[in-house]
C-alpha cells in the first residue's frame, strides 16, 4: 500500500448521459464501485468527489465542492484540502478502464521527479486525470482558482508538471463515458 490518496471526482453533471456517470451500472456493479475493487487496496486512503450523498453507500468520505460550479477543479482543490497525504492519484468515475497498474506509474514520475502534478499522454493528447497532485500545491492552486483559472491543462503555466507516455497501450484506458451509448464500448 502506497502513502498516498485515491480521489474519485464523482462530480460533474452527467448532462450527456442523462444520468450520474458514476451510478451507473456495468455487469451489475455501480462502475464507481469497480474503480474501487480494482484500485482502493494499493492506496492509504480513498476521497469521492461529489455533492451527492449517495455515494456514501462505498463507505469512503464523500467531499462536497466547497465553492460550486468550478467543474474539475473544483474537486481537486476540495479534495486536496482533506487529503492527509502528500501524493494524491485522482480519476474521474466515467473512465472504468484505469488500472493501477497506470496510476503506479504516475506515482513513480511524482517521486521520481518531485513533481508538483503528473498528467497522463495518450496518442498526443494531455489527459488531466488520471494523474497525480502533490498536496503541496493547495493554496496556490485556491489562489488561482479564486483569480479566475480555471481550466486543468492551464495548471502547467503554474506548477511544474511531468507526464506519462501511456501511447504503448494497446487500448485506450482513457476512454470517458459520456453517452449512454459508450457503455457498449468497455468489456
Amino acid at each position: 500500500m502506497n502513502n498516498s490518496t485515491l480521489i474519485i471526482l464523482a462530480g460533474g453533471k452527467s448532462s450527456r448521459m442523462g444520468t450520474d456517470k458514476g451510478l451507473i451500472k456495468h455487469k451489475g456493479e455501480y462502475i464507481t464501485k469497480l474503480l474501487i475493487n480494482e484500485n482502493a487496496s494499493y492506496f492509504s486512503n480513498v476521497l469521492i468527489s461529489s455533492n451527492n450523498n449517495e455515494y456514501k453507500m462505498f463507505s469512503y468520505d464523500v467531499i462536497p465542492d466547497r465553492i460550486e460550479q468550478l467543474g474539475p477543479i473544483g474537486g481537486v482543490i476540495s479534495c486536496l484540502e482533506k487529503s492527509k497525504t502528500n501524493l494524491n492519484v485522482i480519476i474521474s468515475c466515467d473512465s472504468p478502464l484505469i488500472k493501477f497498474k497506470i496510476l503506479n506509474q504516475l506515482l513513480i514520475k511524482s517521486k521520481e521527479n518531485n513533481s508538483d502534478i503528473v498528467y497522463s499522454k495518450y496518442k498526443n493528447t494531455i489527459h488531466p486525470f488520471p494523474g497525480c497532485f502533490n498536496k503541496r500545491i493547495f493554496n496556490d492552486l485556491d489562489s488561482m482558482v479564486l483569480k479566475g483559472k480555471r481550466k486543468m491543462l492551464s495548471l502547467e503555466e503554474i506548477f511544474h508538471v511531468d507526464y506519462v507516455d501511456f501511447s504503448a497501450e494497446k487500448k485506450d484506458l482513457f476512454l470517458n463515458l459520456n453517452y449512454p451509448d459508450d457503455l457498449k464500448k468497455i468489456k
